[in-house]
This record gives structure tokens, sequence and C-alpha cells, in this order.
């Protein structure tokens, strides 16, 4: 329970610092309101914060300093909501059923004002979503589907390398890592580009023309959106890295310890640094 309420804590942290503007590495913590248990990563659209909790969608409209409960009765009143994705002024909430195969997505093209139920159904069960500009991307095990803000009904696009994939995205470019490595599409997954072969892909992060990868129990970054690579952290164990835009975070889970970056961890703050027991 201790360390639940300590991530708990470090995701709120997070949701003031990854969209308060204008930004200062001299940031002080301040400790907002509501949501405060089981916090899933924030994300923006349409310049509102909004982040999961307690199995509902919550929405700021001022940097994190009050909250509120979206509720629609055009959303499941029964199930509780397991994440939710964002860009630009669309939103989409997912409703897993034990299968995890045929996932409940709700969607809203205005922010959440209206609500409509997309069909994704498939033989595999999700393993990675991302919203990209103009829809969903969602990664199976051996298959990648597309689920466009304008269509009903997600559509298969590509076959995807087994196993375990992880999803960013960054500006049009979609990553997708995996056991097999890490690949990259610019046309909505119809094509993917290989980029690293040979590593097992846990965690990523990427802006612009920076990408961090953990894989293998190394950490590298590319300073040219995945050309070349440079092994930072030899011993990569018990950590992970997020992104919101230029913001990159790497969470290192052992002390709770948050850094902070603006280049990749070319350069770093500590933010957040705190000890826990685990019971």
């Amino acid at each position: 329970m201790k360390t639940l309420l300590r991530f708990a804590a470090i995701f709120l942290a997070l949701i003031c610092l990854f969209f308060l503007a204008p930004f200062s590495l001299q940031a002080q913590w301040e400790q907002v309101g509501k949501p405060n248990r089981y916090i899933g990563v924030p994300f923006k659209a349409g310049g509102k914060i909004f982040v999961t909790a307690n199995g509902s969608l919550f929405r700021s409209d001022d940097n994190g300093l009050s909250w509120v409960r979206v509720i629609s009765t055009q959303l499941p009143q029964t199930a509780l909501i397991t994440e939710c994705y964002g860009n630009g002024n669309s939103l989409y909430c997912i409703f897993r059923s034990n299968s995890d195969k045929n996932l409940l997505i709700y969607r809203s093209l205005n922010l959440g004002q209206s609500w409509q139920a997309v069909q994704v159904n498939y033989s595999q069960a999700a393993k990675a979503i991302a919203a990209y500009p103009g829809g969903l991307i969602i990664a199976r095990e051996y298959q990648t589907q597309r689920l466009r803000d304008s269509e009903q009904v997600a559509t298969l696009v590509s076959i995807s390398p087994c196993c375990n994939p992880v999803l960013v995205v960054a500006g049009d470019t979609i990553w997708m890592g995996s056991t097999k490595g890490l690949r990259r599409t610019t046309n909505e997954g119809i094509s993917w580009d290989t980029m690293y072969t040979n590593v097992s892909v846990t965690d990523l992060a990427a802006s612009g023309k920076y990408v961090l990868m953990g894989a293998s129990s190394k950490l590298y970054r590319s300073e040219d959106a995945g050309k070349t690579w440079t092994i930072i952290d030899q011993n990569w164990l018990y950590k992970n890295i997020l992104n919101s835009g230029s913001l990159f975070f790497q969470i290192i889970n052992q002390t709770g310890k948050v850094i902070i970056s603006e280049d990749a961890l070319l350069t770093s703050s500590t933010f957040f640094d705190t000890t826990y027991t685990t019971v």
C-alpha cells in the first residue's frame, strides 16, 4: 500500500510538471487537489489536462489546480475506465474485458462533451495503445490496428513482430518496440522501418529528433530520430522512462526519484527524490 501511494504521489506531481507553462527547471513542487488514487499517466488534449483515476476520467482546465470528473450518460455506467488517450480534441477511453481481446472503446471528438462507441475486435489481446494525430493505433502480438477519428471500426493495417509491443508517438511518427527490436512508421502503421534489432525493448520515449529506448537492461539514446544510437546507461534496471512533449522523465523505482530532461538526458535535473518501503 505504501508503494502504491508513493507512486500516486509521483504521478500527481508529474501532472503538475508536465503542463505548467512557462516551464522552469528550477520550479518548486506544489501539491494540488484530486484525483488522488490509482492515477494513470496524464495527457493533454485541447489545452486541458486529462488523467484516469479510480476507474474514471478527470479533467483540469487550470494546470491541475482543480479537477472535475468527466461524466456522461453516453458512457457505460457499470464498467470502469482502465485507460484513456488523447490527441488534439479527440479522446479515447478504454473499458477492457477479462479476455482483453475485444476492447470496449468510447471516443469523444469534442473533449468529452459527447461520446460514441467504436468497434475494435480481433482474436489477440491488445498489448499497447497510443493516440496519434488523427486516430488511435493498437498493437497486438502479431497485428497492428488503426482507428481513425473518422472511422467506426478499426482496420488491420500491418503484421507486427512478436512480442510485448510498446508504443510512443512523436508528431506524425509512431515508434513501436518489441522483443524483436525497434521500428517506426510515418503512415499510420501501413509500413514500418526497422531502426534497431536484436534487443528486447521495454520502454520508449520520443520527441522530435530525440528518442530514448530502454532495452535488454540498457538505456539507449538517439539524437537523430533513430539513425544512430548511444548506450547511456549500462545497468538500466528497475527504471522507467516516459515523456510529455519535449519533456523526458526517468523514474527510478528503487528510490522513487524522478529525473527530468528537455534533451533526452543529455542534461537533466532531479525533481523528485524520496525513499519508500515496499510492504
